[in-house]
C-alpha cells in the first residue's frame, strides 16, 4: 500500500468516496481514515474508516429516510448509538452486529418515551413513563 492521500475518488458504478485513503497493490483504493461514502442510490456513510469499513464514529443515512450514528466496527453498528426511524420516532441505546441490544429508550411520533431492554431487535418488557 501507498501512503494515505486526500481526494475524492469516484468508483465505477458512479458511487463516491471523499477523503483519506490508501492505494492497495492492484491499484484500487482502501477507504482509510475520515471521509463520506456516497452511493448514487442516495446512501451516504461518512466517519472513520479503518481497513476500508466504518471503524468507529460515524453516521449512515439510509434511502429510506432512516439515520444511524453512533459507533461502528467492521460496517456494523456497534456500541451506543441513535437510530432514527424514517417516520421519525427514535431509538437510543446499544447495538450489537446492527442489532437493537440491551437497555435502550425508544421515543415514538408522538414525543412518548419508552424505556426497556432490546434483545436481537425484539423489546421486552419496554415501559412507558406517565408524566403527570
Amino acid at each position: 500500500m501507498t501512503n494515505q492521500e486526500s481526494g475524492v475518488y469516484v468508483f465505477p458504478n458512479g458511487d463516491r468516496y471523499a477523503g483519506d485513503y490508501s492505494h492497495r497493490s492492484d491499484g484500487s483504493i482502501m477507504r482509510q481514515g475520515i471521509g463520506q461514502y456516497t452511493s448514487k442510490d442516495g446512501l451516504i456513510c461518512k466517519g472513520i474508516w479503518s481497513d476500508d469499513k466504518l471503524n468507529g464514529i460515524g453516521k449512515v443515512t439510509f434511502t429510506s429516510g432512516a439515520a444511524y450514528e453512533g459507533m461502528f466496527v467492521n460496517n456494523c453498528m456497534n456500541g451506543n448509538g441513535r437510530y432514527k426511524f424514517p417516520d421519525g420516532s427514535v431509538y437510543e441505546g446499544y447495538f450489537q452486529d446492527n442489532k437493537l441490544l440491551g437497555r435502550g429508550t425508544f421515543t415514538d411520533t408522538k414525543g412518548q418515551i419508552w424505556h426497556g431492554e432490546l434483545n436481537n431487535n425484539i423489546g421486552n418488557g419496554f415501559q412507558f413513563k406517565l408524566n403527570m
